[in-house]
């Protein structure tokens, strides 16, 4: 079972930055879960939220600024917000990368930033719509729907779109539900486990991977499973 750092190592650092990355690696991490979207010119950059006011205590949106202006901000303990390439520069083809993307309409722009990435990644999205478009742009890409519970729709859509696999609330997540998936050929990816015992439930039930914001703790039950 792979043990991906939810936007990075994000208990101890500020999420969606390289330095939290980096110490998700330096933690044990087998790979990463990050969030993107696009700036004012849908150059992609990593965000969770389209407001910057959580994170930089800013009240405009990602998508109204430019790279500069985003570059100028202090999005936690003094660290920046980086671009998707500088992301892909530093995991440098380590592990697997779960690209979760947050906004419609910058496919092409993402898909032309992986191009000639040498590294296993994945791409997903709450937004089905959008996977429908990566598909249509290439039918190679690795797609994994993402949803709050599993249903027949979420099930018949990852089968239309040729998805590898799907991704739900580690709750949700149980010994029927993962034997359809992984019966049908769908592999399952839980979210977000910071519990020992209840990765180690996944573990058990068969799931792909896990993302984590304490990577660091839950290393060994990947690496044992």
């Amino acid at each position: 079972m792979l043990i991906l750092g939810h936007r990075g190592a994000s208990s101890a650092h500020p999420e969606n930055t390289l330095e939290a990355f980096a110490a998700a690696y330096e933690g044990g991490a087998q790979g990463l879960e990050f969030d993107v979207r696009g700036d004012r010119d849908n150059v992609p950059v990593l965000s969770h939220d389209r407001s910057l006011d959580r994170r930089a205590g800013d009240p405009r949106n990602v998508d109204e600024l430019s790279l500069a202006e985003l570059k100028t901000l202090d999005v936690g303990q003094g660290y920046h917000m980086p671009t998707l390439a500088e992301a892909l520069a530093l995991a440098g083809g380590r592990g697997f990368l779960d690209i979760e993307v947050k906004q419609a309409g910058i496919e092409r722009e993402i898909l032309a930033a992986l191009k000639g990435y040498r590294g296993q990644w994945g791409i997903s999205s709450f937004d089905w719509s959008s996977l429908e478009a990566f598909r249509a742009l290439d039918r190679e890409v690795k797609l994994w729907l993402l949803g709050t519970q599993f249903s027949d729709s979420m099930f018949s859509t990852a089968l239309r779109l040729s998805a590898v696999g799907i991704a739900m609330h580690h709750s949700q997540l149980n010994e029927s539900t993962v034997a359809q998936c992984n019966e049908a050929g769908l592999s399952v990816i839980g979210w977000t486990v910071n519990d020992a015992a209840e990765a180690q439930r996944l573990a058990d039930l068969g799931v792909h991977a896990i993302c984590t914001d304490v990577p660091e703790l839950l290393y060994m039950i990947g690496k044992a499973n």
